[in-house]
């Protein structure tokens, strides 16, 4: 019965998670995409921070899913990878919490390469905005 239990519980971790999850996917293959094309450096900074979350360790092979999902939108244009990311992006912006983690993981994402170019920098000003006014000044 406690089994029974602790899987219930497991599981339900799992599904209060994956809007984070899907978040900090869509996020940084949005902020990735930015400047034009994304970069080996920036997908794999991606994957590292995913996968360095314990709140989101569950998820195993199912964020690879979604990263590549997310790479084909964004060969299907910008505008397409923006409309499905921010969609995303606002699935969490009651948690304050799992909003600033993803956007952090952004930054680190966009800072990849050295520097944030000017195109990362609008994204990363709109996706501020609409996670409720995170500014990367104050995670620097």
């Amino acid at each position: 019965m406690f089994n029974k239990f602790k899987n219930l519980v497991g599981g339900a971790k799992k599904f209060d998670s994956r809007p984070k999850m899907l978040a900090f996917v869509a996020g940084n293959i949005y902020i990735a995409a930015a400047d034009g094309e994304i970069e080996q450096s920036e997908l794999d900074k991606t994957e590292q921070v995913l996968r360095s979350n314990p709140s989101l360790s569950q998820f195993g092979a199912e964020i690879s899913q979604e990263i590549s999902r997310y790479k084909e939108l964004a060969a299907t244009g910008t505008a397409n990878l923006r409309l499905h990311a921010e969609r995303q992006l606002k699935a969490i912006t009651n948690d304050r919490e799992a909003a600033e983690e993803v956007f952090v993981s952004m930054i680190a994402s966009a800072s990849a390469d050295g520097q944030i170019e000017d195109a990362e920098q609008k994204v990363l000003d709109r996706v501020g905005t609409i996670l409720g006014g995170l500014r990367v000044k104050d995670y620097e």
